[in-house]
């Protein structure tokens, strides 16, 4: 075994030193592309609205309305036993008594 053979460029690998950079780079070519995917679904795209609910010429107030009327708020859970059952600690708003002098930096008194 002679130093030259063991630092030729040839490697005993199963792919050659361009074969493995080209993997590499189609490897991150396709995370990056994935990356670009999840970012534009999840944080780019404006999220789809009921064209009916926002048009550009309608009254604010009326809109709003729509929307209202849109929401389904269920008070139901206010009757419950779990939630009556549940005890008011203290009294709001909450009383804060002062502390410390009014001039922290005057010394004694």
């Amino acid at each position: 075994m002679n130093l030259k053979s063991l630092f030729s460029r040839k490697s005993s690998s199963a792919f050659s030193g361009d074969k493995k950079q080209q993997v590499l780079i189609s490897v991150f070519v396709i995370v990056v592309v994935i990356t670009l995917i999840f970012l534009y679904y999840n944080f780019w795209r404006s999220p789809s609205l009921d064209p009916s609910v926002l048009l550009p010429g309608a009254d604010q107030n009326v809109r709003l309305e729509k929307v209202i009327e849109k929401v389904n708020f269920d008070v139901e859970f206010l009757k419950t036993t779990h939630f009556q059952d549940l005890k008011l600690y203290g009294e709001w708003p909450l009383e804060i008594p002062d502390k410390g002098r009014p001039n922290p930096f005057l010394y004694g008194n």
